[in-house]
């Protein structure tokens, strides 16, 4: 009888114990890590947050906002990371004419969106094809500006 109740005892521990780790190891929530005004446009601003997964890649998402918070396009997921960011330190938002682009730790550029035609990658396009005819274009005008500009 002894041995029952210290199994059925082991048991109740382990169920409990792994219940809190999942609470309070996984979140469907998004942690905010900042906002970046656009440099030309002064009311624009690209609000960043990273999944708060328990996992060993949290993606990393966007939305594009005007002066009063209001969303402009967005959240969309950019890119993918092993690395805890605390703040918007490693990104960079910059503008070409009306193409605001950002960047991730050096010229990797992880999504763009043109202001005027409300497309790009991965803003506004309906299909991955759309998607991928929106990134060359972009690509291809921006790196008359600075040819060491990339995307995986």
């Amino acid at each position: 009888m002894q041995h029952k109740y210290n199994i059925s005892c082991l048991f109740y521990c382990l169920l409990c114990s792994s219940s809190i780790l999942y609470t309070h190891c996984y979140s469907d929530k998004d942690r905010y890590l900042g906002k970046i005004q656009a440099p030309e446009s002064r009311n624009i601003y690209v609000k960043f947050y990273q999944s708060d997964e328990f996992e060993h890649i949290t993606t990393i998402s966007v939305a594009i906002v005007n002066q009063f918070d209001s969303l402009i396009v967005g959240p969309v997921m950019l890119t993918g990371t092993d690395a805890y960011e605390k703040n918007v330190k490693r990104f960079k938002v910059r503008e070409y004419k009306n193409i605001l682009y950002i960047t991730y730790v050096d010229n990797q550029v992880i999504g763009a969106y043109d202001i005027v035609k409300k497309n790009g990658f991965p803003f506004g396009t309906k299909s991955i094809q759309e998607e991928y005819i929106a990134q060359d274009s972009i690509i291809k005008i921006l790196k008359t500006i600075n040819p060491d500009l990339y995307v995986r």
